[in-house]
């Protein structure tokens, strides 16, 4: 009897203690993302160019984004772009670029060193990037 008195009691204890301190979720938010720079030929190139380097996933084909102003778009608090890209860093690609499949081509077809604005829905926990436009210097936004 008091062997089963003292299993009941650290049962107790325990559930009292997960209850006070439940586990760590973490929650990935969907971040609107707007990214300003150029695709170059390597990472060392980005860095050179901009300091800062984002590769993208376009299927089988990675291309590197030297990024000239990272911010995040919306109302709600939001890291900022640079923290965006930041938790990003580690992962390669860094970025899995989705979306409409003319904006996807629009964006893969952009040659080096030309100036790019593109925004999307990054995904921080799945690492993508949901386009929602795509502006290259000189031509008007692409709608999806």
């Amino acid at each position: 009897m008091l062997r089963t008195g003292t299993i009941f009691v650290f049962a107790l204890v325990a559930a009292v203690a997960f209850a006070q301190h439940p586990p760590a979720v973490v929650v990935h938010r969907s971040t609107l993302l707007q990214l300003d720079g150029a695709f170059v030929e390597s990472r060392a190139a980005a860095r050179r160019r901009s300091g800062e380097g984002v590769s993208m996933g376009f299927g089988q084909t990675v291309r590197w984004f030297a990024v000239d102003e990272a911010r995040t778009v919306g109302g709600d608090p939001t890291p900022s772009g640079r923290d965006v890209l930041n938790a990003l860093a580690p992962l390669q690609p860094n970025l899995l670029v989705l979306g409409p499949p003319a904006l996807r081509e629009q964006l893969s077809a952009v040659p080096d060193g030309t100036r790019v604005r593109l925004e999307g829905l990054v995904d921080r926990g799945a690492r993508t990037c949901l386009l929602r436009e795509v502006k290259v210097a000189g031509d008007a936004p692409a709608a999806p």
